[in-house]
């Protein structure tokens, strides 16, 4: 037995010390200054110093690539904040995130992905460990289920670590984004959160692209009902602070909602059902043709994205939110 235990400590020494090599290396090596998910720190920066009035907007890479928040500006008297980054974040982290940061006379318009109301609502590990690296006082906006949803993805975020330092994706990424190769870096944001560096470039978005989305998330009544009840509380704390919500519904292409009828179908109607605060729309009013879209199903183009937030904007002032701040109003 002691020998064994003295093993077993050699064997543990060896490993802590080779975790330390790795990730000496991997922070060395990952440009967190410059790379997509460092956005985290700006907008946590917005949202704590911009101005109020202020519209923000919460959700994932739908909201990145399909608000044009210069025209919100433009419209209205508010000051747009757009909060979103990824799906993979999970709705309840996205709530929580923005709760604290809430001021009397705000607007919050919430726009989830589909994922989101099946597997994601916790968020992924990964995602949710890549916003905690970069900017580690978010974990203080951690649900329960954020951190059961790290530790249990503990080995898969430990094996993503050990590839990258191993492969050297680090030198890589640095250089797809000096070259500007991709899109997805911290200096393709304006000012107010969005992502807008793909304005200028062909979409790429073909017809017969893979569709993943609310049937491959695993999405059930139970776990739409879930994600409900995690929008009504907020819903209720933005009415405790003199804050109005809205819902709107991500935009897809028309063929996809067609692929995935009954699944969205099933949400939008549990939403209508339980849904405390309003709906500013049908997801059949938020969708756009193919070539709205630059490289995903929820990743509009620049005309896609002023074709978006138009019809937002139209609707919001249809609840009277527009040149002159509204009065905070409870929630129906």
């Amino acid at each position: 037995m002691h020998l064994f235990l003295l093993n077993l400590c050699k064997f543990l020494l060896v490993q802590l010390l080779l975790w330390a090599v790795v990730l000496l290396v991997y922070t060395k090596q990952k440009p967190f200054d410059v790379d997509f998910n460092a956005a985290t720190l700006d907008k946590q920066l917005l949202l704590r110093q911009e101005p109020s009035p202020r519209i923000i907007l919460v959700g994932g890479s739908n909201l990145v690539f399909g608000i044009t928040s210069p025209e919100i500006e433009r419209r209205t008297a508010y000051h747009p904040v757009n909060m979103g980054l990824n799906v993979g974040d999970g709705l309840a982290f996205m709530l929580k995130h923005v709760e604290k940061w809430l001021r009397p006379g705000d607007i919050v318009v919430v726009s989830p992905e589909y994922e989101n109301f099946g597997d994601f609502y916790d968020g992924l590990g990964p995602f949710l460990f890549a916003e905690a690296e970069h900017n580690p006082s978010v974990i203080l906006n951690f649900t329960r289920g954020n951190f059961l949803e790290v530790t249990n993805k503990g080995f898969i975020i430990a094996g993503g670590i050990f590839r990258y330092t191993v492969q050297q994706k680090g030198k890589t990424e640095r250089q797809w984004i000096a070259n500007k190769s991709h899109v997805y870096h911290r200096d393709a944001f304006n000012r107010y959160g969005d992502l807008v560096e793909h304005y200028p470039l062909t979409n790429r978005l073909k017809e017969g692209y893979p569709a993943p989305g609310s049937i491959n998330a695993h999405a059930t009544t139970e776990t739409i009902i879930r994600t409900i009840d995690g929008l009504n509380r907020f819903g209720d704390t933005c009415a405790q602070r003199g804050v109005r919500v809205f819902y709107t519904f991500p935009p897809i292409p028309t063929d996809l909602l067609e692929r995935q009828r009954p699944a969205i179908q099933q949400v939008e109607a549990e939403l209508q059902r339980r849904l405390r605060f309003p709906m500013l729309d049908r997801a059949s009013e938020v969708v756009f043709p193919l070539d709205n879209f630059f490289d995903g199903f929820y990743h509009l183009t620049a005309e896609g994205a002023m074709k978006r937030t138009t019809r937002l904007l139209d609707r919001l002032e249809e609840r009277g939110i527009g040149r002159t701040p509204s009065a905070a109003e409870p929630q129906p």
